[in-house]
């Protein structure tokens, strides 16, 4: 099975999910969160394309299941041989999502994301050097567990479609907390 269809099932499984749990408040308010994990990336030599990666997103939840959050992502440096020499780059993406959740359990949720994405990549050839990005789709699917009114653990894959343009897509697996206020 292909990634977009494993990652269209999951999604399709926590629709289902969170269209038959009990429907709990969320509580309203911006939020800010933290998350570290591994930036995978199509397209790249598999010794080069696990990296880590860091994000920080600004969010509101409107209290009703529904938000938005932006957020900047860094997803690493990569490098890889090619016939001109030694080619490395740096890649990161700004985002704007609509997020949705819901509670299953008391206190453990399930997100949704659907955004757009600014990707970059500063690359380097041989002494030359450029930057591109491109603008692509963004989609995502979590888990959340509320530790108490502020405190939030949270975990998810994103997905990061036409990486700067390529047409290649940059998934990244991550975890972190969210502190609401």
């Amino acid at each position: 099975m292909t990634f977009s269809k494993t990652l269209l099932a999951l999604a399709l499984v926590a629709a289902a999910s969170a269209a038959s749990a009990q429907y709990r408040s969320i509580d309203a308010g911006p939020y800010v969160a933290l998350e570290g994990g591994v930036s995978m990336q199509n397209g790249v030599d598999a010794d080069t394309s696990d990296q880590g990666s860091m994000s920080a997103a600004l969010g509101y939840s409107f209290g009703n299941g529904f938000g938005v959050e932006a957020s900047f992502a860094d997803f690493g440096s990569r490098q890889e041989m090619s016939r001109a020499g030694v080619l490395s780059w740096k890649s990161s993406a700004t985002s704007v999502a609509l997020v949705g959740a819901r509670d299953v359990f008391e206190n453990f949720g399930i997100t949704a994301k659907l955004g757009l994405a600014r990707t970059t990549a500063d690359a380097s050839l041989g002494g030359a050097t450029e930057k591109v990005s491109g603008t692509g789709l963004l989609l995502g699917i979590g888990v959340q567990y509320r530790m108490d009114r502020n405190w939030t653990l949270r975990g998810g894959l994103d997905s990061y479609r036409d990486f700067v343009g390529s047409g290649e897509t940059i998934n990244v697996v991550s975890g972190g907390v969210q502190y609401r206020f």
